[in-house]
């Protein structure tokens, strides 16, 4: 399976299986609340598929290990204002690429062991302007999980699959404002996710007291 994602039309395929070009705008449109405008930064962003939910006047840059992944987006995504990188992001592309009004990481965390996914929400923090966000999106166990769900996400190609609440715990060794949600309903098949909003507490608080 996992030489068979290897490949772009595959990958999107089995997307476009689960979800949906539909679903996946309304998870940008309603559950991410991407803004119109500004600096996103997408941390394993695959073929890209997020970018197409997303505004015009968004700039985007999008980093994934897959050369085949941003050989795709490269070519599909051409005439948006979006660049592209195939490595892993490090500290030397934040000091270079500047400040970010939201980052990504999506399907990314239950990838990593406890002490890399720290790092990502260090690196992550680093990468934010004042009043960003990091976003992160991860198949999570739950009490009383779907039978369906429980097999899925358990067989999942990623080694560090957390129970809901330990992801927010790992985020809150870094951000001082995470607030993680419970979804069932991402999928055509029932698969449990962890949604999670990352921000230092002190953005927060300029956000919420800003008129």
């Amino acid at each position: 399976m996992k030489q068979l994602l290897s490949s772009p039309h595959v990958y999107n395929a089995l997307q476009n299986l689960l979800s949906g070009p539909a679903r996946r705008r309304k998870f940008h449109r309603e559950i991410l609340e991407m803004p119109e405008k500004g600096r996103v930064l997408d941390i394993g962003c695959g073929t890209a598929n997020g970018l197409a939910c997303l505004s015009p006047a968004i700039e985007y840059v999008g980093f994934d290990a897959s050369a085949p992944y941003i050989e795709y987006a490269r070519r599909k995504y051409a005439d948006r204002s979006a660049e592209f990188h195939q490595e892993i992001v490090e500290k030397a592309d934040l000091s270079r690429l500047g400040r970010f009004d939201v980052v990504i990481a999506t399907g990314i965390l239950h990838h990593l062991n406890d002490e890399a996914a720290i790092r990502l929400f260090e690196l992550a923090q680093m990468a934010l302007a004042d009043g960003g966000r990091l976003i992160t999106v991860d198949p999570c166990f739950v009490p009383d999980q779907h039978p369906i769900s429980r097999r899925m996400v358990g067989n999942d190609r990623g080694e560090f699959v957390r129970p809901f609440e330990r992801y927010a715990a790992l985020a809150r060794s870094v951000f001082d404002d995470v607030r993680a949600v419970h979804r069932n309903d991402l999928l055509r098949i029932p698969y449990d996710h962890c949604v999670m909003f990352s921000r230092d507490a002190s953005d927060a608080a300029s956000l919420r007291s800003d008129p």
